[in-house]
């Protein structure tokens, strides 16, 4: 889970989405606008280094105010 400063809308959701959807261990991604947080779901196996998640998110022009690893 990372939760995202700024965003608020529907456009910044699918943004996201596109974006870090895009990479190849990302299996789902969800974006939840009214806790304004991400959850990224990887494949088995595969991992997404904390630092390539928040360069993306950032890239797309959001802060990351924290991440949280778990289950869903």
């Amino acid at each position: 889970y990372a939760y995202v400063n700024g965003l608020v809308c529907e456009f910044c959701a699918r943004a996201l989405e596109k974006t870090i959807g895009n990479q190849d261990e990302v299996e789902s991604i969800k974006v939840d606008l009214r806790e304004k947080v991400v959850i990224v779901k990887l494949f088995d196996g595969k991992r997404l280094d904390e630092s390539k998640l928040i360069s993306l998110i950032n890239d797309a022009g959001y802060d990351v105010e924290k991440i949280r690893y778990g289950k869903n």
